[in-house]
């Protein structure tokens, strides 16, 4: 089935979705380094506290935008069904539309 200019709209938002979430992982090696920093910097748990959230914020908020993306032919959640999920899949996982690649 051919893909419409609305569901090629669609997929090329969940592609950028995509692109940001992985660049997402590049904070998870920053969580040891700012834990350590800031108790070397404060004697207090509050600033490890807010650099925490900030650090998981920066991490889960793409991730998660990115993984309710929903697929523009059907509907549904584009990497997830009920009980199953890929987020790095290429395929729609309930009508099979498949998310180009990019050159």
């Amino acid at each position: 089935m051919k893909v419409t200019d609305a569901e090629a709209d669609a997929l090329s938002r969940i592609r950028r979705r995509r692109r940001v979430a992985r660049r997402s992982l590049w904070f998870l090696p920053a969580v040891p380094l700012v834990f350590f920093l800031l108790d070397v910097a404060f004697d207090s748990p509050e600033p490890k506290l807010i650099g925490g959230a900030i650090v998981a914020a920066l991490f889960l908020a793409p991730s998660m935008i990115h993984a309710m993306s929903a697929c523009p032919r059907c509907h549904n959640l584009f990497y997830y069904t009920a009980f199953w999920g890929n987020p790095f899949g290429t395929r729609c996982r309930h009508c099979g539309l498949e998310l180009p690649r990019t050159t």
